[in-house]
């Protein structure tokens, strides 16, 4: 073989590294990656943490957010199918308080506070929640609810004393062996409920009679209503009723009214029968609204309103609501009498309706 073949064949540039330089080499790149380990363990731990902080904070909007979305008050007595805000977050005052809607709760006499804790979050493990609430006056002063408060009750002690909620909320969760936690506070009242889904309206009246009683600029307005009867009813997040019944009711636009007639006022839940009645002739300063507009005695009955199992009623089939002008009393204290004239001036125009001088007031009921 030639010499310049073996030269050709034995080239520098063609020779492997040596044992000594791989070894140097991988203890250049060992150092390397173990002063960037760190900083890679560092970025991961920032990345769980961050995550972590995101998760509580939208946690906490989360619970606030469906704290807001529920009603705050249904009675109990509309049925338990409804549930309020403190059915769930001021459910009693017993501690430990007997609530399905937390892993665990208690009521505290000393700070009037009722507490809320949830450790079963769903696709959230590891964290937990702490809702503390306190009822809250307009000055936002805590209001103590009253003995024996249970919003699982029919008996009339579900309702609140207060319209205001104070709500503070506590995330919590652990994270490479330290606790963090997150605290949020609001306050929550009891805003304007949802339109009705279902209303039914009753309006009766049995008279009712309008006129001007002079030329004056602008003109004396007289009114009559006589055995008023009103009933409402709503079902929407709760069932409500409300009824009313009166007498009569008389007044002039000179703000001369008529008093002392029979009225009866409901408005349920829950039930309220107690109303006032009052019987007599009416009276303004001025015997019969100025002597313009009179009635006798009248009495209302059966004012009654529920609202139980979900279902408004007013009055009973067997006891409806009821208003009325009594025919009796005294032959000048009896029924009802309308005048549009001038009083000692006999009345012609209303003869249909049994109506005459105010002076020589009728013997017989009109």
């Amino acid at each position: 073989m030639s010499t310049r073949l073996r030269q050709s064949l034995h080239r520098p540039d063609d020779a492997g590294f040596t044992l000594v330089e791989v070894l140097i080499a991988l203890g250049i790149l060992m150092v390397v990656s173990l002063s960037i380990l760190p900083l890679m363990i560092t970025t991961v731990r920032a990345g769980e943490q961050a995550k972590a902080s995101t998760q509580a904070k939208n946690l906490l909007q989360e619970r606030v957010e469906l704290m807001r979305n529920l009603p705050f008050h249904v009675p109990y007595s509309t049925g338990a199918q409804y549930v309020d805000l403190l059915d769930v977050y001021f459910h009693d005052v017993s501690s430990p308080s007997v609530n399905t809607k937390c892993n665990s709760a208690a009521y505290s006499s000393a700070t009037k506070t009722y507490t809320c804790t949830l450790t079963t979050l769903l696709n959230f493990a590891g964290f937990s929640e702490t809702i503390a609430s306190q009822f809250l006056d307009k000055d936002r002063l805590v209001v103590s609810p009253p003995t024996g408060y249970n919003s699982q009750s029919a008996a009339g002690i579900d309702f609140p004393p207060a319209q205001l909620l104070g709500v503070t909320v506590t995330v919590s969760y652990q994270l490479y062996g330290k606790s963090k936690t997150f605290t949020s506070s609001t306050q929550i009242g009891n805003a304007a409920a949802t339109p009705p889904q279902t209303v039914a309206k009753l309006r009766v009246s049995a008279v009712s009679v309008d006129s001007t009683v002079d030329d004056d600029s602008p003109p004396t307005l007289a009114h009559l209503d006589a055995s008023l009867v009103s009933a409402d009813a709503g079902v929407s997040t709760g069932a409500t009723a409300r009824g009313s019944a009166t007498g009569a009711y008389a007044s002039l636009s000179n703000c001369a009214t008529t008093t002392n007639q029979a009225a009866g006022y409901v408005d349920a839940p829950p039930d309220q029968p107690t109303f006032v009645t009052t019987t007599g002739s009416a009276s303004a300063g001025a015997p019969c609204a100025s002597g313009v507009t009179c009635f006798g005695p009248t009495s209302v009955s059966n004012v009654t309103g529920s609202a139980a199992g979900g279902a408004p009623q007013v009055g009973t089939a067997g006891a409806p609501l009821s208003a009325t002008i009594v025919r009796g009393g005294a032959s000048s204290d009896r029924g009802f009498w309308f005048s549009n004239v001038p009083p000692g001036v006999v009345q012609t125009k209303l003869v249909r309706l049994g109506v005459q001088d105010a002076l020589a007031p009728p013997t017989l009921a009109a």
